[in-house]
């Protein structure tokens, strides 16, 4: 699948429509990354579930970075970063960040195929973002795929960001080896109609 860097806006809109994911390489330093990860660290961590549970869809440990003085730079950026994204797909968001997730995928790690749209009484996700906070050369497997192309190129450079409209399918495909770190977002609307 083809991503997007910002630049690129024009023609994407009118070769492709507005649902294509968007990336925006190297948008975070390896030292911000290197921050967001002890951010993330820094919080309890849970084993990732999904709103129905299934056995052995979902194999991950994830925290929450709230909101804080120390957590103040990213939320920042993380709004900043909703704006750009926002005046592409066009969607009724608050550009502030529902409380980020910190996501450890270790040896087997994965989730399998689903959408984040969700919504609840008030608020609605309607965009995904997805921070690259390993390396690329620490681990093997562990794919962000889209369906129903796969893998969007030059996805796995430290700090790059993919955000794409929260109704698109996408996984992670297992991880062989090492551990992928990721930075997951969203940003909520009301419900779409």
């Amino acid at each position: 699948m083809t991503a997007l860097n910002v630049t690129e806006r024009r023609h994407f809109e009118t070769q492709t429509g507005v649902l294509a994911p968007l990336r925006f390489v190297r948008h975070f330093s390896a030292e911000e990354c290197a921050e967001i990860r002890a951010l993330g660290r820094a919080n309890p961590f849970i084993t990732g579930t999904m709103s129905t549970p299934t056995e052995g869809y979902r194999d991950c440990e994830l925290s929450r970075i709230q909101r804080g003085p120390a957590s103040e730079w990213l939320y920042a950026r993380l709004t900043a970063l909703a704006e750009d994204i926002n005046a592409i797909y066009g969607f009724d968001i608050d550009p502030q960040p529902m409380p980020p997730q910190f996501t450890c995928y270790g040896t087997g790690g994965k989730i399998d195929w689903h959408v984040d749209y969700d919504h609840g009484q008030d608020l609605t996700r309607k965009i995904s973002l997805s921070v690259q906070l390993s390396p690329r050369e620490s681990y093997r497997g562990g794919a962000l795929e889209f369906f129903p192309t796969g893998e969007i190129s030059m996805c796995r450079g430290l700090g790059t960001a993919v955000a794409f409209p929260a109704i698109l399918a996408h996984r992670v495909t297992p991880v062989t080896e090492g551990t992928r770190d990721a930075l997951v977002a969203w940003f909520v609307g009301p419900r779409l109609r």
